[in-house]
């Protein structure tokens, strides 16, 4: 079995590092890690051309961001708008809205860095950022260019990570800057924060909720990541056979999961449904980053060849 990677707790890493932590967990346990530039902003270079997705006629649009070197799409509405972040060349962070085949970056001013990760049909939006000294790491709803904090009280670090329709927000945080203290997942309902962990686990990230209320996200054993779906309080893993590592990105509101998994030397990308997980290719990537899927079957997510940094992408079917 594979040990797991050593998780971004340290504020000399930056917030970015929490936000998309399944996508440095499951980068980080592949068995090709060798092989995708993460480790300095100067080594990301994307190479090559929007790709096709080969699986059931889907068809992947790369989402260009001008002066991106490594970006991200996280959370699609049922509108199809989409956010995410990305990377500058100073390794500073930004987030982004596409809405309507435009891109509007979102910024805070003073702090250190921000990330999108989640919108619902309302355009309110949620992600994180770090205060400028980097002692304290925010989660935040975002709406028509006005914020509010939503944090997790006592908290170093809370990463809401999903919304839905009901205003309820799914995420994760972290109650010390420590290597000890772990992620431990919440629910902030009507106001009132609510917190879990799937039985057995050391970390718990949930990444998607739906308007039913169902949770989706990775939970880590001492060795390895694992999907969950979290329903009526009933916890199902929900790893695809032959895996060694998996998590969940997001779920429908007809209960089609989004879900990345590590299989032989590349990881792939599915969609997990009634018992079946329907395999999403893009040709030449070896690495996916699932963001989430909404009830018109679009997906967002990242993707990366073995020579490329990740790019964020939406697929339509």
């Amino acid at each position: 079995m594979k040990k797991l990677p050593c998780f971004p707790r340290s504020r000399t890493i930056s917030l970015l590092a929490l936000a998309p932590i399944l996508s440095v967990s499951l980068f980080a346990a592949a068995p090709g890690k060798g092989k995708h530039p993460y480790l300095s902003a100067t080594a990301f270079t994307h190479q090559g051309a929007p790709a096709k997705a080969s699986a059931h006629s889907h068809s992947v649009t790369t989402i260009n961001i001008p002066g991106a070197t490594v970006s991200y799409a996280f959370g699609v509405n049922n509108k199809g708008e989409t956010v995410g972040y990305w990377y500058d060349d100073q390794f500073n962070t930004h987030g982004f809205l596409l809405s309507g085949g435009k891109i509007t970056n979102i910024d805070i001013p003073n702090t250190f860095g921000i990330a999108t990760t989640g919108i619902n049909d309302q355009g309110i939006i949620v992600g994180t950022f770090a205060n400028e000294a980097v002692t304290v790491i925010h989660g935040f709803l975002f709406y028509r260019g006005q914020y509010a904090l939503l944090d997790y009280p006592g908290a170093f670090a809370t990463t809401p990570t999903a919304i839905n329709d009901a205003g309820d927000v799914v995420g994760y945080y972290q109650i010390k800057d420590d290597p000890n203290s772990p992620f431990i997942g919440f629910l902030w309902h009507k106001g009132a924060f609510t917190s879990f962990s799937v039985p057995g686990s050391i970390y718990t990230f949930p990444d998607g909720i739906n308007d039913r209320g169902d949770i989706v996200g990775g939970w880590y054993d001492q060795n390895t990541s694992h999907a969950f779906l979290l329903s009526n309080g009933v916890y199902t893993t929900l790893d695809p056979p032959g895996s060694f590592s998996a998590i969940a990105g997001g779920i429908s509101d007809s209960g089609k999961i989004l879900m990345a998994a590590t299989l032989d030397v590349a990881s792939e990308l599915f969609v997990y449904s009634d018992g079946k997980y329907q395999p999403i290719t893009i040709p030449g990537a070896d690495l996916y980053i699932p963001g989430s899927i909404n009830s018109r079957g679009e997906i967002t997510g990242a993707y990366a060849f073995p020579t490329t940094s990740p790019v964020a992408f939406l697929l339509k079917p």
